[in-house]
């Protein structure tokens, strides 16, 4: 089985746009964690590297009951990883969302949510063309 850091990877769960997701236990405390290793666009990339720890250190700060924990952000050998709360559930996201909101939620709430994201994201970019 493959470590990395104190963490040994127990099976890949998937994949999303920040890069590749496993269920690892931590040896240290023999807990299960949900390992994240950013894909090598973000590993290799020095300005988003440098974002994606600082957003990292502002996640470590927020604690609530329907948002898994970022345990750890570090580095081994020079291959950066997060280590997430594990959170088991047959359920898929969707299925998770349907239960907690109301219909009405998605139809109002949801595509402002999204325009909000679309339009930080749409400011960044302009900030970063424009060298600021």
């Amino acid at each position: 089985m493959e470590t990395v850091g104190h963490y040994r990877i127990l099976e890949r769960l998937g994949e999303s746009r920040l890069g590749e997701m496993f269920r690892a236990r931590d040896t240290r405390l023999g807990r299960s964690v949900a390992l994240t290793i950013p894909a090598d666009d973000i590993q290799n990339d020095p300005p988003r590297r440098t974002q994606l720890l600082a957003d990292a250190q502002r996640a470590m700060a927020v604690s609530h009951p329907n948002i898994a924990a970022l345990y750890e952000v570090g580095d081994d050998a020079g291959r950066l990883y997060l280590a997430f709360e594990f959170v088991r559930d047959s359920r898929s996201y969707g299925d998770l969302l349907l239960g907690q909101f109301p219909a009405w939620w998605f139809e109002s709430i949801m595509p402002v949510a999204f325009a909000l994201i679309a339009y930080r994201f749409l400011l960044h970019a302009l900030a970063r063309k424009r060298g600021a």
